[in-house]
């Protein structure tokens, strides 16, 4: 399957945690950690519902499950990580 290349802008502009401003329109959620950059899937791994961010955490509103800045469930029914996708950074702009 051929790799789509999302731009999710500046790297200056993504704040430090998690930042889900494309979480809606593409379904990816932007962690950040220093200068520590990943980029998870916004679907919660229990039943697929798109994930918000709750008092500076991953939260799904449709069963209650939570995910660290890791992707890595830490409570409620999900049990598998956030699904993780490859980073480049590309004339400032993380892709």
């Amino acid at each position: 399957e051929e790799a789509t290349l999302v731009d999710l802008g500046p790297v200056a502009e993504i704040p430090e945690g998690v930042d889900d401003r494309r979480a809606k329109p593409d379904k990816l959620i932007v962690l950040r950690q220093g200068d520590r950059l990943a980029v998870a899937s916004a679907i919660c791994t229990h039943k697929r519902c798109t994930l918000k961010v709750r008092e500076g955490r991953l939260h799904c509103n449709c069963h209650g499950s939570e995910f660290d800045n890791d992707g890595i469930p830490y409570s409620g029914p999900a049990k598998r990580p956030l699904t993780r996708y490859g980073v480049r950074i590309t004339d400032g702009k993380l892709i």
